[in-house]
């Protein structure tokens, strides 16, 4: 008798699990469609005032201010304030590359071969071009290098944004600053902001990094019963600090929205000797923009985490009603 109920509780908790890891599933199809959603609605009109802002510059005066910037951070002699050598690439004139196709095109290895024209370009170039690919390829994050096809989409979207003027980088290792110049020329102040602040801009990065398994354990999460008055208290402890991970969620974004507008106050700050007032107030502007991608990206998280346990919460409490409305209507 004892052994038939260990069998039944097996069978249970299996079949309970099945269950949980289900409603999970559903839970993570609504976090990424509400997290795309509200970047979508968000984020791409604030880079585009961002990008507005940057044209709006004068880019003579940007490129001279640059320069200058440039002399004067490499030739300071505090060892506080003085840099290493900063390289700026302008993707600008690397040979050009057409959008990526589809990841799902990737993913199922259907990708087109594409023929870059490389004629008319230096060796110097050509070497350089090398190196970039070499660099991108290495900022796969790392759960996307395990995923078919989209580690090359990930990089091949990357070298396309940038290319295009999208965006600009910083790149800490090798102290570079991925930019096209003529039209995110503006930008490379803020990239130098955050090449001046290397290791507080690092561990942001790496701070973040768990978050995609700080969210699927979320959602993997059961909501445990409480008993009939609350009286099972490690269980109501255990679902309150679950209703918080959404909040949980979007402050893994805060380190890394704090090193980005500090950036953009060290950019502006080594630049204010050598911009006018009217480019140096449309320089604000742009990177305030910018920035606001970030916090935009923090919201998403957290709205989308909400609405995913919400999802997840609903349909877990309702599935014999939703088993039985299905059943009839087969």
């Amino acid at each position: 008798m004892t052994s038939s109920v260990s069998n039944n509780n097996k069978n249970y908790t299996a079949k309970d699990f099945m269950i949980n890891a289900g409603g999970a599933a559903a839970g993570g199809i609504v976090y990424l469609a509400a997290n795309k959603g509200v970047k979508k609605a968000t984020v791409p009109q604030l880079s585009k005032l961002a990008r507005e802002n940057f044209a709006k510059t004068d880019t003579v005066q940007v490129q001279q201010a640059i320069k200058k910037v440039l002399d004067n951070l490499n030739h300071v002699n505090d060892p506080i304030v003085s840099m290493d050598r900063i390289n700026i690439i302008d993707f600008s004139k690397l040979p050009k590359i057409s959008a990526p196709q589809s990841k799902w095109n990737y993913f199922f290895n259907k990708v087109k071969p594409e023929n870059i024209d490389r004629t008319g370009f230096t060796k110097e170039i050509l070497e350089q071009e090398k190196r970039v690919d070499s660099t991108l390829k290495r900022m796969v994050p790392k759960w996307k290098r395990n995923i078919n096809g989209f580690a090359e989409y990930h990089q091949k979207m990357l070298r396309y944004m940038l290319q295009e003027g999208f965006t600009a980088m910083a790149i800490f290792q090798d102290k570079n600053i991925f930019a096209n110049m003529p039209k995110m020329g503006a930008a490379v102040f803020h990239e130098i902001g955050h090449l001046m602040e290397p290791v507080s801009n690092i561990q942001a990065i790496k701070m973040k990094s768990p978050l995609p398994y700080f969210i699927a354990g979320s959602l993997l999460m059961p909501k445990l019963d409480t008993g009939e008055n609350g009286e099972k208290k490690l269980n109501k402890g255990l679902n309150i600090l679950r209703n918080c991970t959404p909040i949980l969620a979007a402050a893994a974004w805060i380190p890394l929205i704090k090193t980005e507008f500090e950036a953009s106050s060290d950019g502006v700050k080594i630049t204010k000797p050598f911009l006018d007032n009217q480019n140096l107030n449309i320089l604000k502007k742009a990177y305030k923009y910018a920035g606001s991608t970030y916090v935009m990206g923090a919201v998403a998280t957290g709205l989308a985490l909400f609405a995913g346990l919400k999802c997840k919460d609903w349909l877990l409490e309702n599935r014999k009603q939703i088993v039985k409305k299905i059943q009839d209507k087969i």
